[in-house]
């Protein structure tokens, strides 16, 4: 082993391990995966999703315009996916601006029963 290098030993099986390499010097961070709650989809939404369901919760609808001026949020649609597959409940309508132009408008209903 040379000066630079740390010998913390290996990562169990309970662990993730991951390796951060900057300027010749290797860590290895080990993650005890017991102590995330990884089973709830709601947890792996991005804070963006968090965000947009908020203001979903709160005004019941949010279109791309709202979601760009109020929030921040460029891809609405994406963040939408992200909050329906957590388990909420968002009902498409289309809003058409003439014959051929339309946007999407969502409105929360809820979460899903299981």
């Amino acid at each position: 082993m040379n000066g630079n290098a740390l010998n913390v030993g290996t990562c169990s099986p309970l662990t993730s391990k991951f390796i951060y390499t900057a300027r010749n010097v290797a860590v290895t961070i080990c993650l005890k995966l017991s102590n995330l709650n990884l089973t709830h989809k709601e947890n792996r939404m991005t804070p963006q999703a968090h965000e947009v369901l908020t203001y979903l919760k709160q005004h019941r609808t949010i279109g791309p315009k709202e979601a760009w001026t109020k929030l921040g949020v460029y891809r609405l649609a994406a963040r939408i996916k992200e909050i329906r597959d957590a388990g909420h409940d968002i009902e498409t309508i289309r809003v058409y601006q003439d014959a051929k132009t339309y946007y999407g408008k969502y409105i929360y209903k809820g979460e899903k029963r299981v």
